[in-house]
């Protein structure tokens, strides 16, 4: 099987429009990168959202997808849109769980002291900073 033709320059020295446009990307997808990291590590949001092994497994199915534009972009954008749906739709359903626990934890029926009352307050205001960071 021949391997593709992975030179970033031309017969001139210079370098070919295709790995230009890769470099491109690949620095804009580390600049986002950044930002989400530093976004969400002030606000905790992070951590809740995904453990960082599976952000870089989503990150890479991300670059993949970006880098399947250049051959089919109609294909590509449509395996985005599919692909943030479903990671939408996870984050929902994890932050939906947690919510559940909070209630589980001064909903029992019965007294509640106020005490338990006050941490599950301190509980949901944690959670929602982290559906609303400032």
């Amino acid at each position: 099987m021949a391997q593709p033709n992975v030179s970033t320059s031309g017969e001139d020295g210079r370098t070919s429009d295709s790995a230009r446009q890769r470099a491109e990307q690949e620095n804009a997808d580390q600049r986002a990168r950044q930002k989400w990291n530093e976004a969400h590590e002030r606000t905790g949001a992070r951590a809740a959202a995904r453990p960082n092994a599976q952000n870089e497994d989503l990150w890479q199915h991300w670059w993949q997808i970006q880098a399947n534009f250049v051959d089919d972009p109609h294909n590509a954008v449509a395996e985005a849109h599919n692909f943030t749906t479903e990671l939408v739709a996870q984050v929902v359903r994890r932050y939906e769980e947690e919510r559940k626990q909070l209630e589980g934890r001064w909903a029992k029926g019965g007294d509640v002291s106020t005490e338990d009352l006050r941490c599950a307050l301190q509980s949901y205001r944690e959670f929602f900073g982290r559906l609303a960071p400032r």
